[in-house]
């Protein structure tokens, strides 16, 4: 690529709905809001799309310190273009795995692969002593990755996603 490259100015009220322009498994782009003499506005979005779902299998242990989901997975699915990453920052909205699998937006399985019912994993959280761990919260993020170039990262933190968004430091 040469630098500078080529811009693609597009329509100013295309910033918010603007995917990607170019094909590929998985895209990602930088999206800048600019004044008619060139200047940035200093409004940023960073659009992703693609034809590559993401396929999530993560511990749930490790999300939710709980002995009692030693073992278990939390498994979800997301379609690139469905992932909004906020304007002027570089991740999404935290969302609560408790809604998630409520919503039957994702699954629980135990550690042999059998799928955990919803009602299941939702009345074992309620069991938990209020002081306990017994919620969690994913996000998507844009990071750097050590070769310099944009990563999409999963992050997720035991607490609910109302918490957690209600701290400037893990809001932004």
């Amino acid at each position: 690529m040469e630098f500078p490259p080529t811009w693609l100015v597009l329509p100013e009220g295309e910033f918010e709905s603007a995917t990607p322009r170019i094909d590929g498994q998985a895209t990602m782009e930088l999206l800048a809001q600019v004044r008619h003499t060139g200047r940035i506005l200093g409004n940023f979005r960073v659009s992703l799309g693609g034809v590559d779902r993401l396929k999530v299998d993560v511990d749930l242990g490790a999300m939710i310190p709980q002995q009692a989901f030693s073992g278990w997975r939390y498994k979800t699915q997301y379609w690139l273009r469905d992932i909004r990453i906020r304007t002027n920052m570089t991740s999404s909205a935290w969302v609560d795995v408790a809604g998630s699998v409520a919503a039957r937006d994702s699954t629980i399985e135990d550690e042999g692969g059998a799928e955990i019912p919803a009602r299941e994993f939702l009345r074992k959280l309620d069991e938990f002593e209020e002081d306990e761990p017994h919620s969690a919260s994913t996000r998507w993020a844009v990071t750097v990755g050590e070769d310099n170039l944009m990563k999409l990262q999963l992050q997720s933190l035991p607490g609910q996603a109302v918490l957690l968004s209600g701290k400037p430091t893990l809001k932004q």
